[in-house]
């Protein structure tokens, strides 16, 4: 589902055949974990994990402007497919890409469940490596990430690479993940005999000067942070922020 720097020159996006493998450790734990939540437990997730979901899906919904006959957009780190169902109603067309096969056959199926054709809605499995490939060049109006950069080690190669999937002028992109806060950023460890340290590479949230510099370094114009989404359970309390920028 989640680095830093101060503003600089824009940094030139890397060709995809360029980018290396960041933390090989990292992506395997996840694809191994994710995978498993997928054969484990089908359709369920925890339901604070739904009303995330549902919120930030609400909240993408309010900081960007749908046409429901024009809008393509690309979901990265997509999992099940619970973001996507709230956006999927206002889009042209929605695609999903997650690195854990498991989840995106979830997400095709429940997508099917839905009434969407694969043109509508549907997901593929891709890393970094033949991501450009299989979505076959296609650039969209918007790329979205939500609650997942705390699982990438290296977020600002992340960013840049979701930017040269952006049409250029027009193409936006919404990261929504959790906010670095004084009170700490606390968050539910999943008891799984698959989940590893490795598969969270950042436990602390993001600020919001380190999270609008990545968008900066990334070529992102007109950059906008917000915190729209504040839970607090019994076990746990956390902020969502949610930041958007621009292609130029």
């Amino acid at each position: 589902m989640a680095h830093h720097s101060s503003p600089a020159e824009p940094t030139a996006v890397p060709h995809h055949h360029d980018i290396p493998t960041t933390n090989e450790e990292t992506q395997q734990a996840n694809r191994t974990f994710f995978d498993d939540m997928a054969h484990d437990h089908g359709h369920a997730i925890p339901e604070w994990a739904k009303d995330l979901s549902q919120a930030a899906g609400e909240a993408i919904l309010k900081a960007y402007d749908f046409k429901k006959d024009e809008t393509s957009v690309l979901e990265f780190a997509c999992g099940s497919g619970y973001v996507s169902q709230v956006l999927a109603p206002h889009a042209q067309s929605i695609t999903g890409v997650d690195i854990s096969q498991g989840q995106v056959d979830l997400y095709n199926k429940r997508a099917a469940d839905l009434g969407y054709t694969p043109d509508q809605m549907k997901a593929i499995c891709a890393t970094w490596e033949d991501l450009d490939t299989k979505l076959g060049g296609a650039k969209f109006d918007l790329v979205v990430c939500a609650q997942s950069y705390h699982h990438f080690t290296d977020i600002n190669l992340v960013t840049r690479i979701l930017v040269s999937f952006l049409k250029p002028s027009t193409g936006k992109l919404i990261v929504l993940d959790g906010v670095k806060s004084e009170a700490g950023w606390k968050f539910p460890v999943p008891k799984a005999a698959s989940f590893s340290h490795a598969v969270i590479a950042h436990r602390g949230g993001f600020s919001q000067e380190e999270i609008e510099n990545v968008f900066k370094e990334a070529g992102l114009e007109d950059v906008e942070f917000d915190v729209p989404i504040k839970r607090e359970w019994e076990e746990f309390k956390i902020g969502i922020f949610l930041v958007k920028g621009r292609a130029k």
